[in-house]
């Protein structure tokens, strides 16, 4: 599946990807590892990248998962990746969103460009009533980029999951997309 927007590519992929998006990840390391769930070293060896996205991809066969890697156009480096989690449809229809980008390509436009895409992919395609972000609280680039696209602030879930500064909180935000 592809969205295509002015200047990047989002694509779902398969095993054929495995070691470009295993690239990404331990080039990310460090970057990334203030912002999401603690990782183990075998997290970034090319057999759990292979495990990782046939699970993903059969919940997207199921529709309930979305990865879109981000791509330049005319280029096979992975430059971010935004991601549909937790799919609910029927009187929940919703969804979480999280959004990575590379280190090198951080505040360069990208992630607004990208959730716009995919708000309108939710909104168009998925066609769910609202979409769910979770943030740290001290990740204030996000924060920008969540309300600067439309989101609110809900409140704070406490102990979300366990980083590597423990147990954190994250801000909760939504965007209703549908009355």
């Amino acid at each position: 599946m592809k969205i295509i927007t002015k200047n990047f590519t989002l694509k779902t992929v398969d095993s054929n990807y495995s070691i470009e998006i295993m690239e990404y990840n331990k080039r990310n390391r460090d970057f990334h590892k203030f912002s999401m769930p603690l990782k183990k070293d075998d997290f970034f060896s090319i057999e759990t990248t292979i495990e990782y996205l046939e699970i993903e991809n059969n919940l997207m066969n199921l529709g309930q998962f979305f990865r879109f890697y981000v791509f330049q156009k005319n280029s096979d480096k992975i430059i971010g990746d935004i991601s549909l989690i937790d799919i609910k449809y029927n009187f929940l229809s919703s969804c979480y969103l999280g959004i990575k980008i590379d280190i090198d390509f951080v505040g360069k436009g990208i992630g607004d460009e990208v959730l716009k895409a995919i708000i309108e992919f939710v909104t168009i395609e998925l066609k769910l009533h609202s979409i769910r972000a979770t943030i740290l609280p001290n990740n204030f680039a996000s924060k920008k980029l969540f309300e600067n696209n439309g989101f609110q602030f809900d409140g704070i879930v406490k102990d979300l999951f366990f980083g590597v500064n423990g147990w954190e909180d994250h801000f909760l935000y939504s965007l209703i997309l549908q009355e």
